[in-house]
């Protein structure tokens, strides 16, 4: 669904992502794991066009994205959650589910019935200002507001940052069941051992390269990622 290629991606002189290839198979989890700087985030944001490369390919579903415009991947089906959720505030729940729907005419309402069957919370809180929910509730409306332009891919960016260990487990549950409706997911998070626990795949990114990948199962067993992202 999602091919990656030797990608290279500079803020100015800086090298943020220097080589990385990965691909994701449709209908699966693929986490991608690593530390802080690694990389992760500057992937994320180029795959949704947010930035451009400076060498390498995006493919999706067979096409050549790289160069393409955020609403124009959007409109293809892959939607972002970014990292600290970055809700309007100052809006309703249901105004922050309608901006989800920008890229749909007629601003898909049956998206928003979706949403609220997912996220009963969501409905009792429909016209509360988004900025007075709790962080896990704020997830759940970052997680609804990225469904409204129905994705075949979602792109999870640090969705536990900043959350009650309890939260965490809900949000991994949301994920897990987002992926059983037949979205592909890829992953982005520092918690390796629960995001290894719902995966299909995995990849490690170190200094901006694809280091390792392999089955979650696998990385899971290997020492090297057991030492340093797993703590022991």
């Amino acid at each position: 669904m999602l091919k990656i290629k030797n990608l290279e991606v500079r803020y100015g002189s800086i090298v943020a992502i220097s080589d990385i290839s990965l691909e994701v198979e449709k209908g699966k989890i693929v986490t991608i794991i690593g530390a802080n700087g690694a990389g992760k985030t500057t992937l994320v944001h180029t795959i949704s066009g947010l930035l451009r490369p400076k060498r390498g390919s995006i493919k999706y579903e067979g096409r050549e994205i790289t160069q393409w415009s955020t609403d124009k991947i959007v409109a293809a089906g892959i939607a972002q959650v970014p990292e600290g959720r970055q809700i309007f505030g100052d809006l309703t729940v249901l105004e922050n589910l309608m901006m989800g729907a920008f890229s749909i005419k007629g601003g898909n309402p049956e998206g928003i019935e979706r949403a609220f069957e997912m996220f009963p919370r969501l409905k009792e809180r429909a016209s509360q200002k988004g900025g007075s929910l709790s962080g896990g509730e704020q997830q759940m409306l970052a997680f609804g507001r990225a469904l409204m332009c129905n994705p075949k891919l979602l792109l999870l960016d640090e969705p536990s940052m900043g959350l009650a260990p309890i939260v965490v487990t809900d949000i991994f549950k949301i994920i897990k069941k987002i992926n059983e409706q037949g979205i592909t997911v890829v992953l982005i998070e520092q918690n390796a051992k629960l995001a290894l626990a719902i995966a299909d795949y995995g990849y490690v990114i170190e200094n901006g390269r694809t280091a390792l990948s392999g089955t979650a199962k696998e990385l899971a067993e290997n020492p090297r990622v057991q030492e340093i992202y797993l703590g022991g």
